[in-house]
């Protein structure tokens, strides 16, 4: 789930950070990485001079790309307002049959209210009667959007 909704903003904003920051140190504003005072000695026309240790701009890709796919969430919500998320089989208890059956008879309220219908996928899924019930009602609420995503393809990333 935090690459299916801070993927993008991390890969756009990660790809246009490199770019920045090389065209910034071209015009000598390299980054400095101010809790770093390093420097290094370098000859130049015969005289060795201590030059200061800039940030590489290839390095800052990656970091941003990092930094944003761990945070966008909170810095959509600054900006935008809080995305919400249903996770049924969090949401509906597993364990008791009454609070179980509860959850099931809201799950068209719940899906009333939602956008994007993401199904983790196995073998078993269509073997709950919750689970086709949760699909039927989607369907039938005539909604469009779902994302199969394979349980296997969640572990991989």
């Amino acid at each position: 789930l935090l690459l299916l909704y801070n993927g993008k903003p991390a890969l756009v904003i990660g790809l246009l950070a490199g770019p920045v920051a090389a065209a910034l140190a071209r015009l000598g504003y390299g980054l400095r990485l101010p809790l770093l005072p390093l420097s290094f000695a370098k000859t130049i026309m015969g005289r060795v001079e201590d030059v200061p240790l800039r940030f590489n701009a290839q390095l800052l890709s990656p970091v941003v790309v990092l930094a944003v796919l761990l945070s966008w969430h909170s810095l959509r919500e600054l900006c935008v307002g809080r995305q919400r998320l249903f996770l049924d089989k969090l949401s509906i208890d597993q364990n008791d049959a009454d609070m179980k059956r509860a959850g099931i008879q809201s799950l068209p309220a719940f899906l009333a209210n939602t956008d994007l219908l993401v199904i983790m996928w196995s073998k078993e899924y269509f073997s709950r009667l919750w689970c086709v019930l949760e699909v039927a009602t989607w369907v039938h609420l005539g909604k469009q959007d779902v994302l199969f995503m394979p349980v296997g393809a969640s572990k991989l990333m």
